[in-house]
């Protein structure tokens, strides 16, 4: 009869709490209202329709950025469609674009140098885990501090339920300066280079 009493007690926590973790997976998901820009698109390969965009924030167990990431894409697709010089560490470049949308939001992108040294105080992460405000960038394997042909950095506004993501970048093709977007954007680095996610 105590046995019984028991196995009842443990079941009768146990339901409940399954409700519980069934909750925390169905988190919400918010959207954000980018600006519409009705100036032209070149890039076969980026989108021509920005405003509106969808966002899926992650759920409580994935870390948000800590800045305002909000801002930074609202910046990022204000820029869209536009143009600026290139060069090293000018602003057309897809480096130096995403460093200045994460500022916009406070993302205190400092880091300099290498590809490696500019993201001293983000965080690495996979691909599969970035979330909106994250930069994609392309490293090359064996020498990811190089700034050599092939490297690449986008900034993520998106994530699909496909898992594509929603990117603006700038800078594509090389010495453009033009800023892109694009909805459904699935990383492709070159040979011999990876994709990383780093959130500030």
């Amino acid at each position: 009869m105590k046995i019984a009493t028991a196995i009842a007690l443990v079941a009768g926590l146990t339901f409940p709490l399954a409700g519980v973790a069934d909750a925390a997976q169905a988190a919400p998901s918010y959207e954000i209202e980018c600006l519409e820009i009705g100036l032209p698109q070149t890039l076969v390969t980026a989108d021509t329709e920005p405003a509106d965009l969808p966002l899926i924030v992650p759920d409580a167990a994935v870390a948000e950025p800590s800045y305002d990431w909000r801002a930074a894409i609202e910046l990022a697709y204000a820029e869209v469609g536009t143009i600026r010089l290139t060069g090293w560490g000018a602003a057309g470049e897809c480096v130096e674009s995403a460093r200045r949308w994460v500022n916009a939001g406070g993302g205190g992108w400092t880091g300099s140098g290498t590809v490696l040294d500019n993201y001293v105080g983000a965080t690495r992460h996979s691909v599969s885990a970035a979330v909106p405000g994250d930069v994609i960038q392309y490293h090359a394997v064996g020498a990811e501090d190089a700034w050599i042909a092939g490297v690449h950095t986008v900034l993520v506004t998106g994530v699909n339920p496909d898992g594509s993501l929603k990117i603006v970048e700038s800078n594509n093709p090389g010495g453009s300066g033009l800023v892109t977007s694009s909805d459904s954007w699935v990383p492709q680095p070159p040979a011999g280079f990876h994709a990383v996610a780093w959130r500030f």
